[in-house]
């Protein structure tokens, strides 16, 4: 009778203690693993880290500001102090683009024809080079510095039209009027004729600068984004505004989808328009936190040729699956400021250009380019 009870008591006992290390132990563990399983930081996909291919060093010190990947694939340019043409396999320097800038002046902006046989440059002067020989064809001004020759020229943007006859470039010009101390500020996007340089309208923005702009791939329209607020796209054809965009923030870069339906535009945010919807973004590129995408001045987005990826820049470039919005892959390799970047044809490859800071003498200017897939 006795061993009978004690087996009993022993019973209760474990039963206890197999309740106890339950609580104590194993519940904790299911707990903290079902919120981990829970949490968008950990459940998100992993981002694989793009690989330099080469680095280009120019010879100029000066930061590089613009480069332009040419349609067959085959050269970079890169703009700064000059404008370099270089082999986009090896980096093997091919030529130096003659009288493309004024001295102490910079290139900002630099676009291929889609023959790649021409290269449209755009800085303190703006216009058409040979990108074989690197002479100089054709040069543009606009009507205000026609009617006002004595001011300075600031070409913030340049694009091609899809089919080659014209060329859009949003500048700034500055000149003082006869007997006026204040200087007169005209910020304008121009179209102009590939053939001869004429001018075809000027589209002026209410207020502010514009520093992006972009062909409908129809070459219909042409977006634009600027400093206050402002993303918009009008007709390529009259100028006629069509349609404004319910951004927020100073726009520093936009971009339209290889099939026409959708632009991507940097300013606090990374956001995503469907054409014919003006008043919210029908997308925001966010991180696999959750986490809005970190914008920083002079962010840059661009779409990949094959409409499949979008590279954005903030301290690091990254690459979004344009359909998912998932960061795909990052490149980090930047010491200084990214300026500029460009896509390979065949959507495989970037090309980066960083900035060194000013008056630091031992960093240099470079262009990275790396696999992006």
């Amino acid at each position: 009778m006795a061993s009978g009870r004690s087996a009993h008591i022993h019973r209760e006992n474990v039963y206890a203690l197999r309740a106890a290390l339950f609580v104590a132990v194993l519940l904790p563990v299911l707990i903290v693993g079902f919120l981990l399983a829970q949490s968008p930081v950990f459940s998100g996909q992993e981002v694989a880290v793009g690989k330099t291919i080469f680095t280009y060093q120019p010879p100029s010190r000066q930061g590089i500001t613009a480069i332009a990947w040419s349609p067959d694939g085959t050269h970079i340019a890169s703009g700064g102090a000059d404008v370099q043409i270089w082999d986009a396999k090896t980096g093997a320097h091919s030529l130096i683009v003659k009288d493309a800038t004024v001295s102490g002046t910079s290139v900002n902006a630099v676009g291929w024809s889609s023959d790649s046989k021409l290269l449209a440059i755009g800085g303190s002067d703006m216009g058409i080079w040979n990108a074989q020989t690197g002479q100089k064809k054709l040069s543009y001004q606009p009507p205000v510095q026609h009617s006002s020759p004595v001011g300075t020229l600031a070409v913030h943007a340049l694009k091609w039209s899809p089919d080659n006859t014209m060329i859009a470039t949003a500048y700034t010009y500055r000149y003082t009027k006869a007997n006026s101390r204040n200087a007169t500020v005209v910020e304008g996007v121009d179209v102009w004729q590939v053939s001869n340089g004429a001018h075809l309208f000027t589209y002026h923005v209410a207020r502010g600068m514009v520093t992006s702009l972009v062909w409908s791939p129809d070459g219909l329209r042409i977006a634009i984004g600027g400093t206050e607020n402002t993303l918009s796209a009008w007709d390529a054809t009259t100028g006629k505004n069509v349609v404004n965009y319910a951004v927020s923030g100073r726009v520093t870069a936009v971009d339209w989808s290889p099939n026409g339906m959708y632009l991507v535009s940097a300013a606090n945010s990374l956001d995503i328009w469907a054409i014919g919807t003006s008043r919210k973004p029908i997308g925001i590129l966010e991180g696999t936190s959750g986490a809005k995408a970190k914008t920083v001045a002079d962010t840059l987005v661009k779409w990949s040729p094959d409409g499949k990826y979008i590279a954005s820049v903030d301290t690091v470039i990254h690459v979004w699956n344009s359909s998912s919005g998932a960061d795909v892959l990052d490149y980090a390799n930047h010491q200084n400021p990214i300026k500029s970047l460009d896509w390979s044809p065949d959507s495989t490859d970037i090309a980066s250009s960083d900035v060194p800071p000013v008056g630091d003498p031992n960093s240099t200017s470079r262009v990275d380019v790396w696999r992006a897939q």
